[in-house]
């Protein structure tokens, strides 16, 4: 866990961060296969749509990058705040 007073109020970042998990770019039987994933590629481009219209960035940290994800935040935090 981060110390906001680090960074600042995370409110102050306009940030949204999501972790994508492999359902979010193939076909996961486990998450419900072809159909779910047309679903989530949906739902994907709803948020992506809202969040820019909004201003909001959104940043993703793809399953692939989970054990890095420290110095993902701290690496984006950082450079808002310089």
């Amino acid at each position: 866990a981060y110390n906001t007073k680090s960074f600042g109020k995370i409110t102050d970042y306009n940030l949204i961060v999501e972790i994508m998990g492999a359902q979010h770019e193939k076909s996961v039987e486990f998450w419900g296969g072809d159909d779910q994933l047309m679903y989530i590629k949906f739902h994907d481009r709803i948020k992506r749509e809202y969040l820019s219209k909004n201003k909001i960035e959104l940043l993703v940290v793809w399953y692939t990058d989970f054990n890095n994800i420290e110095e993902i935040l701290r690496s984006r935090l950082l450079k808002q705040s310089a």
